[in-house]
């Protein structure tokens, strides 16, 4: 008998699960979108799942027993009670690849918040002589803010240290009107040949164009001789490779050489070359090639008026200036760049209308105006936010080379952004973290810990999943992510312990409406209310129990049971009478316990009871999977 439809059903739950989490755990201060693209169940999921065994209760319920076998070396056990809406599993796994690993770590998550911390032991690499590392970073109202500093001497690295020493360093600042950076990097070049060399450019703007000046100087490629070897020659290649450009958007280039020198020696041609190319007109040419474009395309639904104006803000960007520099001298080479564009404010604006406006943009009108107020936002505070770097590479021996890195990100006016941020509405959110890691003797050591905070978070990414799904191709989709919604997901744990090869996962989750989500699995068993999924693996074998209201009636015959969608030839069915046993059950004091919520003692949620109260092996497997532990293999 096929198991198909249990796959599948695992795999959606632990899509919903998966992708509601991590999308809005890295970006939680922001996020408000998660594409419905990835939530799509395989093409057999109407198939109806048949029963190894049924076991008939003498008022119509019944349990479904599945035997499968198993392909891993793992056991477990697995359970969910729509009572008290718990879920639970519990997973040791034993592997020789893991045998030198030892940590420890927990996340957990509620519907606007995720935090996790732990801390691992790994062998340390032989290559690796030494490692350290040490980052943190904070966001929330009050500011925004990185650092991360790296040190490791590597072995094995003979191509690399072959460059040391070498350097870099720069930023990167951007605001809500303009761009810039500026750096540079210096390396050795023990194995450079032929005669110093220099290239470099530097582009100002004017009232309708730019102006650029570049120079180079060095040993001419043979190949290129003819377009360097007379002033002549130098000025009609440089006219032909600058005029193009200008041509295409519709101004002029101008060239004027400044300096012209070119010798030959030994059969070599040495160039020393300096000159000026004046754009004209392109600033213009560029804004009415824009606005062709955009009111003739058929992506974008814009008159020309308006394709006009996005066209025209767009070409309001201008590069300030623009800078760059390579030399090549006494075996180093060493490149500096230095570069300023601005005028960013009505092109981004002008972006918002042109991707509002697009016949394929998967946002909806609610996104677009977060948009709007986030860039509004920006304008508004004069936010600033900078990146800074520098990195050295040292040589530590023949083969061995020391890598020092530091990389830092700041802000300036972000209490001002955040603050305006709210006052649109926007809810505001919290990140941090923190990770240090060390080498010790013949180990690395990891500490780890995060926390990200969202008012309405998964609220939020539910609604987007759903938003961008089409009711008409994404039905099953459509109905799992609502089903999950409307299970009022309140609390979820996740729990890793590896030792000595050994490694135990651990999770659970709370629900207050778990029947939301039965209702969805109902359709895997023939329209059934399920109301208990249970199961166990090890030895090679998982079996699950469930448990389904109203089978049959009271008054039922093995052949109406033989008639239904959840049997076939195969199923072995035992009438009310000729069975007694009993089913595992989930310790709900226990999960209640591991989870930190209260324990909510009922009939049906009754730790004693002997049919099974588990159902949801979903999103049990789900569990399973989210941490990456395929415990449960389907039966070919």
């Amino acid at each position: 008998m096929s198991r198909r439809q249990k796959v599948s059903t695992a795999l959606a739950v632990m899509q919903v699960l998966v992708l509601l989490v991590a999308p809005v755990a890295a970006t939680a201060p922001t996020a408000d979108t998660m594409s419905g693209n990835a939530l799509q169940t395989s093409a057999d999921d109407d198939d109806i799942e048949t029963a190894d065994t049924v076991y008939v209760k003498e008022n119509g319920d019944a349990v479904l027993a599945y035997n499968e076998t198993s392909t891993s070396d793992g056991t477990g056990q697995f359970g969910v009670d729509v009572t008290s809406g718990l879920v639970h599993m519990l997973v040791t796994t034993e592997s020789e690849e893991i045998s030198e690993v030892s940590g420890q770590g927990n996340v957990v998550m509620t519907p606007s918040s995720i935090t996790g911390n732990g801390s691992m032991s790994v062998p340390q690499p032989s290559t690796l002589s030494s490692f350290s590392m040490d980052a943190s970073g904070v966001q929330n109202a009050e500011k925004a803010s990185m650092d991360a500093t790296m040190t490791a001497t590597v072995g094995g690295m003979r191509s690399v240290s072959a460059f040391a020493p070498a350097h870099t360093e720069g930023h990167v600042t951007m605001t809500s009107d303009a761009f810039s950076t500026s750096g540079s990097a210096t390396l050795s070049m023990p194995s450079a040949t032929g005669s110093d060399s220099a290239l470099g450019f530097q582009l100002e703007s004017t009232q309708d164009g730019y102006v650029l000046t570049g120079e180079r100087s060095g040993t001419v490629n043979y190949y290129a001789r003819e377009q360097w070897d007379s002033r002549s020659a130098a000025k009609s290649h440089l006219q032909t490779q600058y005029a193009e450009v200008a041509e295409q958007l519709g101004g002029s280039a101008t060239v004027t050489i400044d300096h012209y020198e070119y010798t030959e020696s030994d059969g070599a041609g040495n160039l020393d070359v300096e000159y000026s190319v004046e754009y004209s007109d392109v600033k213009d040419g560029l804004a009415d090639q824009l606005a062709t474009q955009l009111a003739s395309s058929p992506e974008v639904d814009l008159s020309d008026a308006a394709a006009q104006q996005v066209a025209d803000d767009l070409a309001k960007i201008d590069v300030d200036h623009a800078s760059f520099e390579m030399v090549q001298r006494d075996g180093e080479m060493s490149v500096t760049w230095d570069a300023t564009v601005e005028n960013f404010d009505g092109a981004t604006a002008a972006m918002v209308t042109l991707v509002e406006n697009m016949e394929s943009q998967n946002l909806d009108q609610k996104q677009i105006d977060r948009m709007k107020k986030t860039i509004e936002a920006r304008q508004s505070s004069n936010l600033q936010q900078k990146i800074t770097w520098t990195a050295d590479v040292s040589q530590a021996g023949s083969d061995e080379a020391t890598v020092e890195a530091e990389l830092h990100y700041d802000t300036k006016n972000w209490k001002a952004y955040a603050s305006a941020v709210q006052e649109k509405g926007i809810k505001m959110g919290s990140l941090s973290f923190d990770v240090q890691a060390q080498s010790s003797g013949d180990e690395v050591s990891v500490d780890a810990s995060f926390e990200v905070n969202q008012q309405q978070m998964l609220s939020t990414a539910l609604d987007s999943a759903v938003s961008s799904l089409d009711p008409s191709t994404d039905t099953k989709a459509m109905e799992f992510v609502e089903a999950f919604r409307d299970s009022d997901f309140q609390k979820a744990k996740m729990s890793v312990d590896a030792e000595e090869g050994t490694m135990t996962l651990e999770g659970g989750a709370k629900f207050d409406n778990l029947t939301a989500m039965s209702d969805v699995f109902a359709k895997q068993y023939g329209g059934m209310t399920v109301s208990s999924i249970a199961g166990e693996a090890g030895n090679d074998s998982t079996t699950t129990y469930v448990t389904v209201k109203d089978l049959v009636g009271e008054d039922a015959t093995k052949e109406d049971v033989r008639a239904l969608e959840v049997t076939d030839e195969e199923t072995e069915i035992v009438m009310p009478g000729n069975w007694s046993r009993e089913f595992p059950s989930m310790d709900q004091q226990e999960v209640s316990d591991y989870l930190g919520v209260q324990y909510q003692s009922g009939d049906e949620g009754s730790t004693t009871t002997n049919d099974g109260g588990q159902p949801g092996f979903g999103v049990a497997a789900a569990l399973v999977a989210f941490v990456g532990a395929a415990l449960l293999a389907r039966r070919d």
